[in-house]
């Protein structure tokens, strides 16, 4: 089965503008091929701008990346049976990567709660699980400096198209995080080994006084994340007393899979900062 990732872009030669960080946060984009509720959803697409390389004195362009991904046929029945099959699952088809090639509901949260930070012009952020880009796009809005980071290289198009660093790395692996000053993942808890990797990576970055964003919107694992992380931020001598904070997501777009019904519904997000 094909999922395809498609992005309009209306682009500058210096990248997203001032003009355009209200429309990133406040439209309804078109999910599909989005689960919502352990339900697929099949493929659509959201308007996003983004900086065009090739243009030349200032010059306003259109561009236009579409990308067909190939994702192994039985997915949609293993995830949508039962949440413990995912791990399983993932262990046999370790090729697989049917989470980062969808726009997912933590995304849009995760970009609105960093626009809300107030950070310092400049200041670095690590986008852990960058999937196909809408948190870099809105980090470059807000004049940050993102870094895109994820474990399937061929998800790094769009932020290499937009002069964004990116590093592949397994979170479960020994590898360093890229040195930043805050860090975000967005709906990156789809696996046991996954969220703990994540938790235990994050305790030690509140630690050292970094700012972090996590947003779950499946939660497959929120509980298991929770726990690891209060747990590592004890072993600091610090409280571990963090939580989930639901937030709202409103007239999140989808379309049937069989009967290609499109649909408006809310989306509740957990949502931690630190």
């Amino acid at each position: 089965m094909k999922l395809g990732v498609v992005i309009w872009a209306a682009a500058t030669s210096l990248g997203l503008t001032i003009a355009f960080i209200p429309m990133l946060f406040t439209f309804k984009p078109s999910f599909d091929g989005m689960l919502i509720g352990g339900q697929p959803l099949i493929d659509g697409q959201v308007v996003v701008r983004k900086s065009d390389l090739e243009g030349q004195g200032g010059n306003v362009g259109w561009g236009l990346v579409e990308r067909d991904i190939e994702i192994c046929s039985d997915w949609i029945l293993t995830v949508s049976e039962q949440r413990p099959k995912i791990d399983s699952y993932l262990e046999r088809q370790t090729k697989v990567d049917p989470f980062g090639k969808v726009l997912w509901p933590g995304a849009i949260s995760g970009c609105r709660v960093v626009r809300s930070m107030n950070l310092e012009e400049g200041t670095r952020v690590c986008v852990v699980g960058c999937g196909v880009g809408l948190e870099v796009l809105a980090l470059l809005s807000l004049g940050l400096e993102p870094i895109g980071v994820d474990y399937n290289a061929e998800l790094f198009e769009l932020p290499m198209y937009d002069g964004v660093e990116t590093k592949c790395m397994d979170l479960t692996s020994e590898e360093n995080l890229p040195a930043s000053e805050a860090f975000m993942a967005c709906d990156c808890l789809y696996s046991e080994a996954t969220a703990s990797a994540l938790a235990i990576r994050f305790g030690k970055l509140i630690h050292e006084g970094k700012r972090v964003i996590v947003t779950d919107s499946q939660r497959f694992h929120s509980k298991l994340f929770l726990e690891v992380l209060n747990t590592q931020l004890e072993k600091f001598g610090l409280d571990g007393c963090l939580k989930w904070r639901e937030i709202e997501l409103k007239g999140v777009s989808t379309r049937g899979v069989t009967d290609g019904e499109v649909r408006v519904s809310d989306v509740v997000v957990n949502l931690l900062t630190a």
